[in-house]
């Protein structure tokens, strides 16, 4: 989810599902200060009843009305993320796609900002994590060498 002018958000959908796509939209948009606005995909059908709406058919336009009904911003993030995978990492497994989005979606929310700006952020969103290949009570003193 992209907000306009604003940040994206990204999470893992697994199962996908038309049910599950309009469960989670519907439970991180605030419907009566949200307008939806996507493609045609059939997972989308009848979310309108719920949330403003709009769509795009690609297969006709990229915009429509008066310029403010798209979806190249969120198009945007894709293009982004595909790439990093495809052409870094090669290969993402389910297990930590997570993972992946998480550390895209910081560096499109921080591109716009100054190096000093984005890494006090990861600093502070480092704060209180737990770092889960480190066990301290499995550490040892270094042997002395001779």
């Amino acid at each position: 989810m992209l907000e306009r002018g604003g940040r994206v958000r990204t999470w893992a959908i697994k199962p996908i599902s038309k049910r599950i796509v309009q469960r989670t939209l519907k439970g991180n948009l605030d419907a009566t200060r949200s307008h939806l606005i996507t493609d045609e995909h059939p997972f989308y059908y009848g979310i309108g009843d719920h949330i403003p709406h709009d769509s795009v058919m690609h297969a006709q336009t990229y915009v429509t009305g008066d310029g403010t009904i798209h979806t190249q911003g969120i198009e945007n993030f894709w293009s982004l993320l595909k790439r990093g995978l495809i052409g870094t990492y090669h290969h993402v497994g389910s297990d930590f796609l997570n993972q992946y989005l998480g550390e895209f979606t910081f560096r499109f929310n921080a591109r716009k900002i100054s190096d000093r700006e984005r890494f006090d952020h990861a600093l502070r969103n480092v704060n209180g994590r737990l770092i889960w290949y480190f066990d301290p009570s499995q550490a040892s003193e270094p042997e002395p060498t001779s």
